[in-house]
């Protein structure tokens, strides 16, 4: 359609200049002494056109020959964006892949890269988000690689780039940061940590299905250690499950590897109260002593 319209207006300036200098007796004289010179007005239209013509190409010219050390520049710091943005997608597929010491030197690479650009004055508009998210998954790499201090030193950089009070973004970026460590908390057997950790969330972000979700892993027996100390209320010793009906042969090859899954065992197998008064799911006394002995 474009095309169409450019066509019609050649036409039309074709259409009104064949009009225009056809039949045009118009001259123009120029006065200097002792010289005289006639020109006809078609040959001034088209020099004046001509000499537009030719100033604005040559305005051109100078400003892009004078521009050339600007775009090079920014070609240099459009390829160090690119080797960086790069170099953190190559963590990220690295931490997928499960070749994590990969992934931790190319974190790396990401964030000398990046500071290499502020230092030279050309830092990105998402810097902090983008060391954030390095910093994150060097963390997440050392801790599959059980380096807790590598992982903590990256965890509280990342922290301390995505401030609480900051952005949209930064905030999001300290949330997910914060389940992140309660989580390998978790795998660290450390309740109390994923513990405090979740309560240094938002009340908003401390109702996400992940947080609840960790929340309850955190405590819920055996993965917590809070539910192990007995209560003050609970002065018995000996504290024992006590299984609903005696023919449970089976009872300690049905409890799971982790913590017991009660739903998935027979209902002749659910146990009964603990003798302290507390429900057998809160009970005081540390696992697996209050195993039932049948």
């Amino acid at each position: 359609m474009r095309a169409a319209l450019w066509l019609l207006a050649l036409f039309g300036v074709a259409v009104a200049a064949a009009l225009f200098a056809g039949n045009n007796q118009g001259t123009v004289t120029l006065y200097w002494p002792p010289y005289r010179i006639d020109l006809s007005l078609n040959m001034v239209v088209l020099l004046l056109v001509g000499g537009f013509v030719t100033v604005y190409a040559a305005l051109r010219a100078l400003a892009a020959l004078l521009a050339l050390p600007h775009q090079a520049r920014r070609w240099r710091v459009q390829q160090k964006e690119r080797a960086m943005h790069g170099a953190l997608l190559d963590a990220l597929t690295h931490m997928l892949g499960g070749r994590f010491i990969r992934s931790r030197k190319a974190a790396a690479a990401a964030l000398s890269q990046e500071h290499a650009l502020e230092a030279n004055g050309e830092a990105v508009p998402h810097g902090k988000q983008l060391r954030a998210l390095a910093h994150m998954i060097a963390a997440e790499a050392s801790h599959a690689l059980q380096d807790r201090a590598t992982r903590e030193s990256h965890l509280q950089d990342a922290l301390q780039e995505a401030p609480m009070r900051g952005s949209i973004n930064e905030q999001e970026m300290h949330e997910g940061a914060q389940m992140r460590a309660a989580r390998w908390s978790l795998d660290d057997r450390d309740a109390n940590a994923a513990l405090d950790r979740l309560a240094a969330l938002p009340q908003g972000a401390a109702r996400r299905t992940l947080a609840l979700r960790i929340k309850l892993k955190a405590t819920w027996p055996p993965n917590s250690s809070t539910a192990h100390t007995t209560p003050p209320s609970c002065s018995r010793s000996g504290c024992r499950w006590r299984p609903a009906s005696a023919t449970c042969p089976n009872w300690p090859s049905m409890l799971p590897s982790g913590w017991p899954h009660w739903a998935a065992m027979p209902r002749r197998c659910v146990p009964g109260c603990c003798p302290c008064g507390t429900a057998w799911w809160s009970c005081p006394m540390p696992w697996p002593s209050n195993t039932p002995s049948s």
